[in-house]
C-alpha cells in the first residue's frame, strides 16, 4: 500500500514537471514570435529609411510616410514572424501538415450567450462613448485599419492555437497564457513601435479577451473571429480607437473617450456573463444526466 502511494506521488510529480516544461516551451515559442516581429519591423523600417535618405527626403517627409503606412509596416512584420515561427513549430513537432488540421479543427458552433454578448457590446459602447461623426474621413484608410487590427489580434490567437495544437496544455497553464502572453506582446508594441498611436492599456484588455474567447468552450476559432470582425475591427476603424492612427482617418470619434476602466467594465461584464451562463448550462446538463441515470436504474 505504501509502495502504491509512493508510485502515485512520483507519477503526479512527473506529470507536474511535464506540464511546466510544456508551458515553458510555449513561453519560449512566444518570445521567439514577438522577437521576430521586433526584428522584422526593425529591418523593414531601416530599409525604407535608407531608401528615403537616398532620395534626399527630409526627416519630416520620412516621418509622415511612416505614419501613413504604419499598418503596412507592422502587418509585414507580423506576417514574416508568423511564417518563421510557424514553420519552426512544424519542424520541432515533426508535423509537416500542421496548418490544414489546425484550421479545420478550430471551427464549431457558439452558444446563444456568446451572440448576446456580441450584440450588446455595441449599445454599451455607444451609450458609454457617445460617438459623433467627423467632417473628414478616408474610406481606404478605414479598410486598411480594419484589416490591420484583425491581423494584429488574430495573428496572436493563431499562434496560440498552433502551439497548443502541438504541445497541449492543461486548464491552469491556459489561464496563465491568457494573462501573460498579452502582457508580453503589449510591452513589445508599446515600447518598440515608433508610431504616435493609441497604445493604451485597453489594448491589453482586447488581447486578453480575444485569448479568453479562443479557449471558451474548448479551442474555438469562431468566438475570437466573430468578436474581431463584428465588433473590435469596425469600432477601431470607424470610431477612432485604431492603435496606429487613432481617429486620424475614421468616420467618427467618441465624445466621451473610453478609458481603461470603461473597457474593463464592458469586457469584464461580458466575460462574467459568459462564464456564468456556461456554468449554469453545464450544471443543468449534469442534473439531466442524473435524472436519466436514475430512470434507467428504476427500469
Amino acid at each position: 500500500m505504501i509502495t502504491a502511494w509512493i508510485n502515485q506521488i512520483c507519477s503526479g510529480l512527473e506529470n507536474l514537471k511535464t506540464d511546466y516544461f510544456t508551458f515553458y516551451r510555449h513561453c519560449i515559442h512566444y518570445f521567439v514570435f514577438i522577437f521576430f516581429i521586433w526584428l522584422s519591423h526593425l529591418a523593414i523600417v531601416s530599409l525604407f529609411t535608407f531608401i528615403h535618405l537616398q532620395l534626399g527626403h527630409g526627416l519630416k517627409i520620412i516621418d509622415e510616410w511612416f505614419f501613413q503606412n504604419a499598418w503596412m509596416l507592422v502587418s509585414l512584420s507580423i506576417l514574416m514572424s508568423l511564417w518563421i515561427t510557424f514553420h519552426a513549430i512544424s519542424l520541432w513537432s515533426e508535423r509537416r501538415q500542421l496548418l490544414s488540421p489546425l484550421l479545420r479543427s478550430g471551427w464549431s458552433g457558439s452558444r446563444f450567450s456568446f451572440y448576446v454578448v456580441l450584440f450588446f457590446l455595441w449599445p454599451m459602447v455607444m451609450i458609454w462613448g457617445k460617438p459623433q461623426l467627423k467632417a473628414e474621413a478616408e474610406f481606404i484608410k478605414n479598410i486598411i485599419s480594419f484589416v490591420g487590427v484583425f491581423l494584429l489580434y488574430f495573428s496572436n490567437v493563431f499562434f496560440l492555437a498552433a502551439v497548443n495544437e502541438v504541445f497541449p496544455l492543461k486548464r491552469k497553464e491556459k489561464i496563465a497564457e491568457i494573462i501573460l502572453f498579452p502582457i508580453f506582446f503589449f510591452m513589445l508594441i508599446k515600447f518598440s513601435f515608433p508610431y504616435p498611436g493609441n497604445w493604451g492599456v485597453e489594448t491589453l484588455l482586447f488581447f486578453i479577451f480575444s485569448f479568453f474567447l479562443y479557449f471558451f468552450r474548448g479551442e474555438n476559432w469562431t468566438h475570437p473571429t466573430y468578436f474581431l470582425i463584428f465588433f473590435l475591427c469596425p469600432v477601431s476603424a470607424l470610431l477612432g480607437i485604431d492603435p496606429m492612427w487613432k481617429e486620424g482617418f475614421s468616420y467618427g470619434e467618441f465624445k466621451n473617450h473610453l478609458k481603461f476602466f470603461d473597457w474593463f467594465l464592458i469586457l469584464g461584464l461580458s466575460l462574467v456573463y459568459l462564464i456564468f451562463r456556461e456554468r449554469r448550462l453545464s450544471k443543468g446538463k449534469s442534473i439531466l444526466k442524473g435524472i436519466d441515470g436514475t430512470q434507467g436504474e428504476l427500469q
